[in-house]
């Protein structure tokens, strides 16, 4: 029944999804690669890829590490246009995420203090006991308080004409994904305000560039223009680099979410591939998974522990103190955790989470009943 359900949505943008967690894992993998840990003693399999280089593998794997940002782009355009159309923020949705979120962290939490023999950071343990408030996963924390926000941007939106929907949606796309695409944190920026910014000018594509969004071929140049600009400006920063000190460690420095470049691949790509007609009952299964993977594959102690532990391994074991295939190790290792997440989440799905919503509704039931009460009493203050 689960199945069928999801039979019924199409696959194209469900596809799409799974593009996007691949590419999220293709850069934590990579992240863990080249970024230094201070929770572990060792740090033999580190990489810099941060500065400019002749090593055609290293300037690959520079480029790896900006598809993160794409799948987030990817994900959050996906979500920002159906959540346009809707004006009630659904509490239940956010319980369960807030709980598989929280059941995943106490379970990863069990099994590090069992393998590591009870050495686990005390930060790291409050975090895992707390993960959405500290943000263990920084994008489903901002999802959830999303969630929570736009429907007084849509009541907002709704009452905009062409015209000011129009400037709103330049203004927010100058100050908070191009200016901050230059230089970081200006205007008090946030990811949550980027957010805010992209949500604008999704909203205003979808009202009213209807012809624009239904056009093939304006959208494949679209996310041809956004991938080329990206990927053409990690080249040239790398050359300049090649030539001139300044630029010699900027070769991750485009590495934003407010890249205006893979904002505008991402409404291309989505706008080709939302188109109907195709359907797929495992793509549309596989895809319902993508939250419970990104929760699992990113898991603070995972990524502070086994995923450098992984890479480690690998260089000592395999490659003998020198990477000579770190590309095919970093597929391998985007495709094992890929795998090994899904049949994790197809498990939980289909023999926990069921009870964990069925708590989940019970206590927003309850919560929303004391909460109306609490209202109304406040609400007859004079």
């Amino acid at each position: 029944m689960e199945i069928e359900k999801y039979k019924q949505r199409e696959s194209g943008v469900e596809l799409l999804k799974i593009f996007a967690i691949l590419l999220i894992i293709t850069n934590h993998v990579v992240q863990t690669l080249c970024e230094p840990n201070g929770y572990i003693t060792y740090s033999d399999y580190l990489m810099d890829i941060s500065h400019a280089t002749r090593d055609a593998k290293q300037l690959i794997l520079a480029m790896l590490r900006y598809s993160g940002v794409f799948g987030n782009t990817l994900f959050f355009v996906c979500s920002a246009w159906f959540l346009v159309d809707k004006q009630i923020s659904n509490k239940r949705k956010i319980c369960y995420m807030i709980a598989d979120v929280w059941i995943f962290s106490i379970a990863f939490l069990g099994i590090a203090l069992i393998t590591n023999h009870g050495h686990v950071a005390v930060k790291l343990m409050i975090k895992e006991l707390f993960p959405t408030t500290f943000a263990n996963n920084w994008y489903i924390t901002c999802y959830i308080l999303f969630l929570l926000l736009y429907p007084w941007l849509n009541t907002i939106i709704s009452k905009m004409t062409q015209p000011e929907l129009f400037r709103s949606s330049i203004l927010l796309a100058l100050l908070y994904i191009v200016v901050n695409f230059i230089k970081d944190r200006m205007f008090f920026t946030s990811a949550l305000i980027l957010w805010v910014a992209i949500y604008f000018v999704v909203s205003y594509i979808k009202f009213f560039m209807c012809s624009f969004s239904d056009n093939l071929k304006a959208n494949v140049i679209l996310a041809l223009v956004g991938l080329v600009g990206n990927y053409g400006i990690i080249f040239l920063t790398n050359a300049l680099g090649l030539k001139i000190s300044f630029f010699s460690d900027k070769v991750l420095y485009w590495d934003k979410n407010c890249s205006p470049f893979l904002i505008m691949a991402a409404i291309g790509l989505f706008n080709i591939v939302r188109r109907p007609g195709w359907k797929n009952k495992w793509i549309n299964g596989i895809s319902k998974c993508s939250l419970l993977i990104y929760i699992i594959h990113e898991n603070l102690l995972v990524r502070t522990y086994y995923r450098p532990a992984l890479w480690q391994y690998i260089y000592v074991r395999f490659e003998g103190g020198e990477y000579n295939h770190v590309l095919l190790w970093t597929f391998v290792q985007v495709l094992l955790i890929f795998v090994i997440s899904l049949l994790i989440s197809l498990l939980y799905k289909k023999f926990i989470q069921k009870y964990i919503h069925i708590i989940c509704d019970k206590i927003v039931d309850k919560a929303t009943v004391l909460y109306n009460r609490l209202e109304m009493r406040l609400l007859k203050i004079k």
